[in-house]
């Protein structure tokens, strides 16, 4: 079955670890296509932020997962912030309606390791508000980082399950 995962997460919070994971533990023919709103800020291959092409990074995004969807992609996992669960109700809705089965995965870490972490910067008043809008479901803590993508790669990935 096709397969689309939402990740959502603050910056920093080890959103892209598990994609890069994610990618190097599928079993053959289970590799993800990873479509990540930042991969349409990089210009000339450096991230750059503009708040003023905010809405056309973020059209250029939903066409791409419109473009993966009706090319029937078999395993999809989008990387994004998604604060707020409208942020990520378009995309869900597209992947039901493509035939997707939808898994939502908060990434967490606490302010000050996101804000350590970051891989692309992010003003410090932008991280707070990010978490302060934040808005929360029931959460499940996994242990570690590797216990949780083995059991994800168990029951999505690995031949035979």
């Amino acid at each position: 079955m096709k397969t689309m995962v939402i990740l959502r997460g603050p910056p920093g919070s080890g959103k892209s670890l598990f994609c890069s994971f994610m990618k190097e533990f599928a079993a053959d023919g289970h590799k993800p296509l990873v479509i990540s709103l930042d991969m349409f800020r990089m210009v000339d291959g450096k991230y750059v932020f503009d708040p003023a092409r905010e809405k056309e990074v973020v059209s250029e995004y939903h066409v791409a997962v419109i473009q993966a969807c009706q090319s029937g992609e078999q395993f999809i996992i989008l990387d994004n912030v998604h604060s707020r669960f409208w942020e990520f109700e378009r995309t869900k809705k597209m992947g039901e309606r493509h035939g997707y089965r939808i898994f939502v995965i908060e990434v967490q870490a606490d302010f000050w390791t996101c804000l350590d972490r970051m891989v692309h910067p992010v003003p410090f008043d932008k991280l707070k508000e990010i978490f302060a809008r934040w808005e929360t479901w029931l959460r499940w803590t996994i242990p570690t980082r590797l216990d949780g993508v083995e059991l994800l790669l168990s029951r999505l990935l690995k031949k035979g399950k």
